[in-house]
């Protein structure tokens, strides 16, 4: 469904003209054209015309908490430094820091590399701190330096589901309760 309406609102850069399809041929007129104003599905101008749903809501999540403009960067989450409870930590508004969390579990389901980052930001919502923000809004650059990149399903592709999954002992930095992961391929696409 979201193909389909990427490339139905997409707008074209140059003139396109298509013959009348049948059944719906204009008796009058049978010879006319139509010049279309949208994409239409199957042509081959449509992939340059149109710009991902998915992209086109990182843009507005983007702009809603005036990172628009920020840097973009190549991980969503600092690979050194664990998150952790940060109890000496500075306190911020909690409000926001959970809108700004549940604006991107819509995205999860189609951008599976914030997945991990955004679930463990989501673990310290009931107070969190500047150093939790800091990581926040690093998987806001990071969806910014990645706004046009997606999964790409080819017909051809295979369907087989493989998945593999992981276990850490006493994993956890708060609680040094063992944590657990997996990862799932469709195909050899990674998608979760």
């Amino acid at each position: 469904m979201n193909m389909k309406t990427t490339f139905l609102h997409g707008s074209l850069k140059e003139d396109v003209y298509v013959c009348q399809p049948k059944g719906f041929i204009d008796s009058d007129h049978p010879s006319h054209v139509y010049k279309l104003k949208k994409v239409l599905y199957g042509l081959k101008q449509a992939p340059r015309a149109c710009q991902s749903p998915h992209g086109i809501l990182v843009l507005e999540i983007l702009k809603k908490y005036g990172m628009e403009t920020c840097d973009p960067i190549g991980t969503p989450m600092e690979t050194k430094n664990k998150l952790d409870l940060d109890k000496n930590g500075t306190p911020v508004d909690a409000t926001k820091y959970r809108s700004m969390i549940s604006a991107r579990m819509y995205l999860t389901s189609t951008r599976p590399a914030i997945v991990h980052a955004t679930c463990l930001c989501a673990w310290y919502q009931a107070s969190p701190t500047e150093k939790h923000l800091k990581e926040v809004k690093r998987i806001f650059r990071y969806l910014l330096k990645t706004v046009n990149m997606g999964l790409w399903y080819m017909k051809d592709s295979s369907f087989e589901l493989t998945g593999f999954s992981y276990a850490d002992h006493a994993g956890c930095q708060d609680s040094f309760k063992s944590t657990f992961g997996g990862t799932q391929f469709l195909g050899e696409k990674l998608v979760s």
